[in-house]
């Protein structure tokens, strides 16, 4: 298992959310690749296992964002894993994404690196495999819509190239792509492959 280092950049504005994301995206890998029972006491302990990685000379990085950001004299990781809780516990407290998330049987990967034509990689947060329905789900997790667009585009690309690497396998299978926005809780389907044909428009699950 690959253990991901997290570095937070002081100097940008955006290490906050940054640091809240990485956190955020290692514990839900441990969540679906360790736990066959998907249950809030579940993806705490997936919470834990993921702050339990940050080595200690890297915790005043993140309790000096801590205290800019949220906490005015927080002292330890405790409030960060209290947050990530609540943002997480979204997941089970939204009926649609609940409904389509933690389906148990379903083949599930997640963390998959998958190489683009550039030789570089590309980390997919979570492949489903349906089976019954014969489709390919390609599901990427953020923290907030603030760069819908580029969200979107990032998912299209990964559309592309989880069709590329996989479709040899799941040829008859429909690749279709989604976007999960924990804060505030929502999903959106954001276009499909289906017969080597595409339909990319974006829309809300409701």
């Amino acid at each position: 298992m690959a253990i991901k280092l997290w570095i937070v950049p002081r100097e940008k504005e955006d290490s906050y959310e940054k640091m809240l994301g990485d956190i955020a995206h290692q514990a839900l890998n441990f969540f679906f690749k360790d736990y066959e029972d998907f249950t809030e006491t579940n993806l705490e302990k997936a919470l834990d296992k993921a702050l339990a990685l940050i080595p200690p000379y890297l915790e005043y990085n993140y309790i000096e964002l801590i205290q800019k950001k949220e906490c005015q004299g927080g002292k330890s990781l405790e409030l960060v894993k209290n947050m990530l809780k609540s943002l997480l516990g979204s997941l089970f407290r939204d009926e649609t994404i609940r409904n389509f998330l933690f389906q148990k049987d379903k083949i599930l990967k997640s963390e998959i690196e998958i190489v683009d034509e550039t030789k570089g990689f590309s980390r997919l947060d979570l492949i489903r495999i349906d089976n019954q329905k014969k489709e390919v789900h390609i599901i990427d997790f953020k923290l907030h819509p603030l760069s819908i667009e580029e969200h979107r585009r990032q998912v299209r690309k990964y559309l592309y190239l989880a069709k590329k690497a996989l479709g040899t396998k799941y040829n008859s299978y429909t690749f279709k792509g989604y976007l999960v926005y924990l804060d505030p809780p929502s999903i959106e389907e954001i276009g499909q492959y289906e017969n080597r044909k595409t339909h990319p428009s974006p829309k809300k699950l409701s």
